[in-house]
């Protein structure tokens, strides 16, 4: 046997570190890709929780609801603007008639006013008549009388119409500011309401359909990065092999009795190393297209996630601005509506008077004509003498029937306004329901809905802002500790491949029983088949047959040279 060969030993030694080197590296690069992988899982599952939930929200019952809720309103809403544009044109009638009516009462007065001439001319002709003068006299003070009180009855029907001209104007300015507010303002919101809608339904329409695309995306990343966590087990397995490596080359100078021995045990670490970095490189391959295929299609699905859910294409922020608007203005609506309702009923209650007012007049029309009844059958009887005060009589009934036909008129007109004062009050009843209801609906359905809508929407723009950069890079910094890896592994190889190469081999030769005892020493701690593999045609290139560990070949009579 040939003395062992310190030079040998240093190579071993040297060898060894860089082995041991490499085998630590390897433990940090996949315990980095590790963490950088299961980061990756955990911060998907962030991302993907809101896209999920978003997704739902979007393909269920819900949002359609919202839509709908939101054409509803703005249905109400246009029902609301049409209803008060209508209500303006029975106050414009109403004021109307309340103007006609002027020009009645003016013709009334003049009516009142010649009967009062026709008055003073019954007392002129009634004061000569000795004999009929008792009962003339009380004819003439009564007709007297009442047309002076329908004097007085006629100024306070006059002040009343102003009054009622009042009410009537400042319900029909209240009214056009209503319908001016809601014209414009509600129109514009309405304007904004249809546009935000359109967009909400295209959107809603996006999330539908790229929603899937995303899912499946997500579930492709997570595919490849599950394949990745699958190959960082080949890391153990090299780990271990390494190991191996390492108890082999520390044999060469703490267990190698002779120079061969030492010589065929850096053989067999080369041979070891070889095949176990000949075995690992598909390994840490696929990983790496693993890990490239991950950080592509994570690119990929973080740039449509940023398109899908960029801020403002939703439309929610211009619906809910819009809605807030339409809030103010039905707020703003509902106060005007309060005060038109109670200028309806003060609209009424001028009605009202008026009508009041005119039926006296037309009870006190009924009392004169009666007394011109009784005048003109008292001048029968005087014959010649009566004859001047029948004419008379005869022009007060005249007077009384044309003053009759204003009272008529003028209570029809006022029934028509009370009418119409009746129909604006029921359609502001109307109006304030209405605008209660959308109130009401947009409070309790619509805002909530949208709020919602837009908190989810602004849940996955969050979680993609918070995990985008943890994302790319905890995956790019996977596969720069795979490459990194794969580097130092491709290193090792060669310099030690090239180390132990440049050294002169030995012969066949016979073990000696202490060699034997090492190399099935060896043997025994190989727990990976491929390495029990190696090591069996190892010792079948120095002539040991590995199931009984005895020499093939004669022994050796020479040295240095190269056979294996």
């Amino acid at each position: 046997m040939i003395p062992s060969n310190p030079a040998l030993c240093a190579i071993a030694q040297n060898c060894s570190a860089l082995v041991h080197t490499v085998r630590d590296e390897t433990e940090a690069h996949f315990l980095r890709a590790g963490a950088a992988l299961v980061s990756v899982c955990d911060r998907f599952e962030t991302v993907e929780q809101p896209i999920g939930a978003l997704s739902d929200l979007a393909t269920g019952g819900e949002v359609q609801g919202l839509v709908g809720h939101i054409r509803h309103f703005e249905n109400m809403l246009q029902g609301l603007l049409y209803s008060v544009r209508e209500a303006r044109i029975p106050l414009g009638q109403t004021l109307e008639k309340a103007r006609s009516m002027h020009g009645v009462v003016a013709q009334l007065s003049r009516t009142i006013r010649t009967m009062n001439i026709v008055t003073l001319n019954a007392r002129v002709a009634v004061a000569p008549m000795v004999d009929a003068k008792s009962s003339m006299s009380v004819f003439t003070r009564d007709a007297a009388e009442l047309v002076q009180h329908a004097f007085r009855k006629l100024a306070e029907i006059e002040h009343a119409l102003s009054d009622l001209d009042a009410q009537v104007e400042v319900s029909r300015v209240q009214s056009t500011e209503l319908g001016r507010m809601l014209d414009e303002r509600a129109a514009a919101a309405l304007g904004e309401i249809v546009a935000g809608l359109t967009r909400l339904e295209d959107h809603i329409g996006t999330l539908t359909m790229r929603g899937g695309k995303l899912s499946r995306a997500a579930l492709t990343i997570r595919d490849a990065v599950a394949k990745s966590v699958l190959a960082l087990q080949a890391g153990d397995a090299m780990r271990q092999r390494l190991e191996h490596v390492e108890y082999i080359l520390a044999a060469v100078c703490d267990a190698a009795p002779g120079r061969g021995m030492q010589a065929a045990l850096l053989s067999l670490s080369q041979r070891q190393m070889f095949d176990a970095a000949e075995r690992h490189s598909p390994s840490v391959s696929m990983l790496e297209r693993q890990l490239r295929l991950a950080a592509g299609q994570t690119t990929t699905f973080l740039v449509d996630v940023e398109e899908v859910f960029r801020p403002g294409q939703s439309g929610i922020s211009d619906l809910l601005t819009a809605f807030s608007n339409i809030e103010r203005v039905l707020a703003d609506a509902a106060g005007l509506q309060l005060s038109l309702g109670n200028n309806a009923r003060k609209l009424t209650e001028a009605v009202d008077r008026v009508q009041s007012h005119v039926k006296e007049i037309g009870a006190l029309e009924a009392r004169m004509n009666l007394i011109g009844i009784n005048a003109v059958i008292a001048c029968s009887s005087l014959g010649q003498d009566g004859l001047p005060l029948k004419v008379i009589a005869h022009q007060l009934r005249d007077l009384v029937e044309e003053s009759s036909g204003c009272v008529v008129q003028m209570q029809g007109d006022l029934g028509g306004m009370r009418s119409t004062a009746q129909e604006v009050a029921e359609l502001l009843e109307l109006q304030a329901q209405e605008t209660q209801s959308i109130r009401e609906g947009l409070e309790t359905q619509v805002t909530p809905g949208l709020t919602n809508l837009r908190s989810a929407l602004q849940a996955v723009r969050t979680a993609v802002s918070a995990n985008q950069s943890h994302l790319s890079g905890g995956l790019q910094d996977g596969l720069n500790a795979m490459e990194a890896h794969r580097t130092g592994i491709e290193a090792m190889v060669q310099r030690v491949g090239v180390t132990i190469s440049s050294q002169p081999r030995m012969r066949q030769f016979t073990l000696t029983a202490s060699e034997a005892a090492l190399v099935t020493a060896i043997r025994s701690i190989l727990s990976i088949e491929a390495e029990r593999t190696v090591h069996d045609a190892w010792l079948s290139s120095i002539g040991v047959d590995a199931s009984g560990l005895e020499v093939s070949l004669p022994q050796a009579v020479g040295s240095d040279i190269v056979l294996f």
